[in-house]
């Protein structure tokens, strides 16, 4: 008898394959990457149609904004190309430049008031301080009276004085 192993038995005859362990850690991670490829597509699909949507989207909010227009006795004013609002509100808002009246621009912005969500238009000029508010789209004229009275002074206001600096060139722009 010798200390040497016999060729029949080189060490390897104790192999028996991956462990149970191993399976199991490897089925998880398969069920992780078909969980992760699902969202990856379920993600990109929505980009897709976010972004065929929205001209689609903005046509749309031109043509509430030339209604709140025409309703509210500016059926001369011209609806131009839309502006560009850069910044985080720009999800909230779309603005667009307006010709045939003293103001320069009409802003469409979704409001939160105590009837929930109510797009309001503003109109600004270009030069004051602040814009002025034009009406709140799709509500009837009781509920849209009730908001008026309501949030005359805290939420028309704050947004009158915020939609000028939205509008505005960042002067880092006017300087390049």
């Amino acid at each position: 008898m010798s200390d040497m192993p016999d060729e029949e038995t080189d060490g390897s005859a104790d192999w028996t394959g991956p462990s149970d362990a191993l399976l199991v850690y490897k089925k998880q991670f398969i069920q992780f990457g078909i969980f992760i490829a699902f969202l990856v597509v379920l993600f990109a699909v929505t980009a897709v149609f976010a972004a065929l949507s929205s001209s689609s989207l903005r046509r749309g909010l031109g043509d509430c904004v030339r209604a709140a227009l025409d309703g509210n006795g500016y059926e001369n004013v011209m609806l131009e190309a839309p502006y560009e609002i850069k910044g985080p509100l720009s999800v909230t808002a779309s603005a667009y430049r307006i010709s045939g009246s003293k103001y320069t621009h009409a802003v469409i912005i979704r409001l939160t008031t105590m009837a929930g969500p109510v797009p309001a238009v503003f109109l600004y000029d270009g030069s004051s301080a602040k814009a002025d508010f034009l009406c709140y789209l799709s509500l009837s004229k009781r509920v849209e009276r009730m908001l008026l009275d309501s949030t005359r002074h805290s939420l028309i206001e704050y947004w009158a004085v915020r939609l000028p600096g939205m509008l505005s060139v960042p002067k880092e722009e006017v300087t390049q």
